[in-house]
């Protein structure tokens, strides 16, 4: 194990240089802690969370800086990470338990997982998962079944890497009623759609809040984002207070907006910065927009004033211009090669040295 200095206080991690969260807790001291102020805002005092895919355990200790909580329940299918997490639970202002289990759907038995390179938290456990291979949890677990265990819940949070809608029908009708909140990671992928068409066919409250990846106001104070305009978005579902974009979180450029169809959804994530360019300045808006034109124009900064192009020339082309006209080329080039193909018969195969390829010719030379 590494010992890494954060918000939360000096958390275990797995020591592993190249693991993405590991770098940014080293850099920032923190991860999402966006999202859990967001979280923290529509929780009540002595709220009891169930927290489903911890990973090292940031979320619920987060929480636990914000909010008085009556207990935290941590779930982590990981094993690699299990034990960091137990260690960091102990940081919690509250009762925890870490739980070292596959939270699933029913009738499920434990299968592995595999997690991309250099990203342990992303470690997912659908059955068509690509990647680094993880290790398979002992035992499976249910939101039915720790409910029936531990309680309800006030608040669920699912980062389950496409396992949500699954985990969910396990304890369907309770979570149907509207007296559990729901927080559920929601990314660029279709069964985010089929998510939102769930939760909103139960008639509960949907809301989309999408947050900066990089906060300008993080633990280590430092002001160059990890990876530029990336944003982490979810959707809350049923919660106990409206929610509302505090002023923090309204000046670090979070989103928020209500959901009531599946096209609101899809609306909402076209809307929202997925990637940027380093040079792409995160508080000028009007810089903004003129750098991202640049992008688009191909107009690299040394040269753009060198010589006034004409309009309609290739330099004043837009990227997508360019991008339609080399598909084009390629596909003469494509036709062209295939025309010139069926032209050609194929060739015979080239004989064996010393071979007779035609058995009515006598050899040129027969070895004595």
């Amino acid at each position: 194990m590494a010992l890494i200095q954060t918000r939360y206080g000096p958390l275990h991690t797995p020591g592993q240089d190249g693991d993405l969260v590991e770098r940014v807790l080293r850099g920032y001291g923190e991860w999402a802690w966006l999202e859990t102020c967001f979280l923290a805002s529509v929780l009540p005092d002595g709220a009891r969370v169930l927290d489903g895919g911890a990973f090292l355990g940031t979320f619920g200790l987060g929480l636990t800086l914000l909010r008085p909580l009556a207990g935290l329940w941590a779930v982590e299918a990981n094993m690699t990470v299990v034990p960091c997490l137990a260690e960091n639970l102990r940081l919690a202002r509250c009762p925890t338990t870490a739980i070292g289990a596959l939270l699933t759907g029913p009738g499920t038995l434990p299968r592995p997982g595999a997690a991309p390179a250099g990203n342990a938290s992303a470690a997912s456990f659908m059955r068509d998962a690509v990647g680094d291979p993880v290790a398979t949890p002992p035992s499976t677990v249910t939101l039915a079944g720790l409910r029936a265990v531990n309680g309800p819940y006030d608040l669920i949070k699912l980062d389950v890497e496409g396992m949500e809608a699954e985990v969910l029908q396990a304890d369907a009708a309770n979570l149907a009623s509207g007296e559990t909140a729901l927080w559920i990671e929601c990314n660029e992928d279709p069964r985010a759609l089929d998510l939102c068409a769930m939760l909103l066919s139960w008639g509960l409250p949907v809301h989309y809040f999408a947050a900066p990846a990089h906060n300008p106001g993080n633990h280590a104070g430092n002001p160059v984002p990890a990876v530029p305009w990336a944003y982490e978005a979810g959707l809350l579902a049923a919660p106990r207070r409206p929610p509302e974009l505090l002023p923090e979180l309204r000046q670090a450029g979070c989103i928020l907006s209500r959901i009531g169809t599946v096209g609101d959804l899809t609306e909402a994530l076209w809307r929202t910065p997925r990637w940027g360019m380093p040079d792409w300045p995160v508080d000028d808006p009007a810089a903004l927009v003129a750098l991202a034109g640049r992008t688009l124009r191909c107009q690299p900064r040394d040269t753009f004033l060198q010589s006034a192009a004409p309009l309609g020339s290739r330099e004043n082309e837009q990227m997508w211009q360019r991008m339609v006209a080399a598909e084009a080329r390629a596909t003469q080039a494509e036709a062209r090669l295939a025309a010139l193909g069926a032209a050609v018969p194929p060739s015979a195969p080239a004989p064996v040295p010393g071979s007779n390829p035609d058995p009515h010719q006598t050899p040129d030379h027969v070895p004595q």
